[in-house]
């Protein structure tokens, strides 16, 4: 096919490529870039563009320019991508390796000279996307949506802030060294902060994994959580999603089961054998009269700290076990929760 070349002018312009190895450029303006097939070279020149790749499409060169870029990914609908992203000097490479797990198979790389973001969608399968050390990329910000299937993303050794959406599936998190925010979505999922000041996001369905049969006492609980390895007392957050959990405002409280007063996001300093338990001691507090909230115990049984979700705190539940905190292994840490562990978004 013929390489052809595509002009945009100063408004905010959207220009696709064809067949062949095309050549685009946006000018100024915020614009949207699409090589589609064939080896591609796209240029986004000022403003804050987008430079887009789609499945199929062929190994393109990317140039944001000036101002704040987003290189924009989708991986396939059917099959597991392979994604790397490293440094080659102040270029940053992104490579699918393979699909399924098979090297070479599907394999592209796009070679970006200036960019300031990714925003990469695994889509179908189970994905893979493991990020270097960027430093002198320029790159701020990567964004990663699993989709479908069991995907792992790891960015433990880059200093760039990440935002991970794991999907359904049982998925792996984890983060970078510096602020990233964790999402597990469906799925019994395993999440790292790795290093900064990091958020894990619950929203969605909490009841989403099955829930097991009632207890005798009527309370309902789902036990098959997340697993959050490294939850950091005082640096970390659980970012609670109010619309999708019923959460108007955080009332926190701590302390002693039966020495709680009335709040929704309760931290319980005395330890329980299940989180039955420990929600029919929250029941049994007369001056507890909040419907959702969550609430923090420790569980003797397990030895580990766990996050739970109530529908009604006042009246047992039903109760959604969230995640299991395998780092805080002694009832002690209960008492250094506060209310910065937990924000509302």
């Amino acid at each position: 096919m013929a390489s052809m070349s595509y002009f945009g002018g100063r408004g905010n312009d959207t220009i696709a490529g064809g067949l062949g190895n095309d050549w685009l450029f946006g000018d100024s303006g915020d614009d949207f870039l699409a090589g589609d097939k064939g080896d591609d070279f796209m240029s986004g020149g000022a403003g804050n563009d987008v430079l887009d790749w789609d499945d199929g499409d062929g190994s393109d060169i990317m140039s944001g320019g000036s101002d704040y870029d987003t290189i924009e990914v989708d991986g396939s609908v059917t099959r597991g991508d392979n994604f790397t992203l490293e440094a080659d000097g102040h270029r940053a490479i992104f490579t699918r390796v393979g699909l399924d797990g098979q090297t070479g198979v599907g394999s592209f790389t796009l070679t970006v000279d200036t960019a300031e973001a990714f925003d990469v969608s695994g889509d179908g399968g189970n994905d893979s996307f493991i990020i270097g050390n960027l430093g002198g990329t320029g790159i701020h910000k990567i964004a990663f949506d699993g989709g479908e299937g069991d995907d792992l993303f790891d960015a433990q050794g880059s200093h760039v802030r990440v935002e991970a959406f794991g999907g359904s599936g049982a998925d792996r998190l984890l983060g970078s060294q510096v602020d990233d925010l964790l999402v597990g979505g469906e799925g019994v999922d395993t999440m790292t902060g790795a290093g900064g000041r990091d958020r894990f996001l619950y929203n969605g369905n909490p009841f989403a994994n099955g829930i097991a049969a009632a207890t005798p006492n009527g309370i309902v609980a789902l036990n098959r959580p997340d697993i959050i390895t490294d939850f950091t007392l005082g640096h970390d957050q659980f970012a609670l999603d109010g619309h999708d959990l019923g959460i108007n405002s955080i009332h926190f409280r701590s302390g002693l089961s039966n020495q709680l007063t009335d709040g929704n996001v309760l931290v319980l300093t005395d330890g329980f054998a299940n989180a039955a338990a420990a929600a029919r001691a929250i029941d049994n507090n007369q001056a507890i009269d909040a419907e959702a909230g969550v609430f923090v115990y420790f569980n003797t049984t397990l030895g580990i700290s766990r996050l739970v979700y109530s529908e009604n705190l006042g009246d047992g539940g039903p109760i959604s076990v969230l995640a299991n905190l395998t780092s805080l292994t002694n009832v002690g840490n209960q008492a250094n929760f506060g209310a910065q562990s937990f924000t509302l978004v």
